[in-house]
């Protein structure tokens, strides 16, 4: 039981729509095929050229590097799936690559 939503916002359609919505759109699936809520991780970039990869220590933590040289102000960019079959893309985050 969630002790700090009232039984109004239990029960509601459109709070249920934007909580799945925030989920389904921002997890992050970890080594061993669990998924996650990664803060700050889906700020990245999606690109099929990407400068940065992630990586998980034993407790779970997140760790984003660089994987070439990244200018100041550059964007940093993660391929979030196989740009190669871009039905993921489309289903899970709304956009294709160009």
């Amino acid at each position: 039981s969630i002790s700090f939503l009232s039984e109004e916002s239990k029960q509601s359609e459109e709070v249920t729509k934007w909580a799945f919505n925030v989920v389904f759109t921002r997890y992050m699936e970890l080594p061993g095929g669990d998924v996650a809520l990664v803060p700050m991780a889906d700020y990245l970039n999606h690109g099929a050229e990407p400068n940065v990869d992630i990586s998980y220590d034993e407790e779970g933590n997140c760790y984003v590097y660089s994987m070439t040289e990244v200018g100041a102000g550059e964007p940093l960019v993660f391929s979030y799936g196989d740009s190669t079959n871009p039905s993921n893309l489309l289903a899970r985050y709304g956009f294709l690559d160009e």
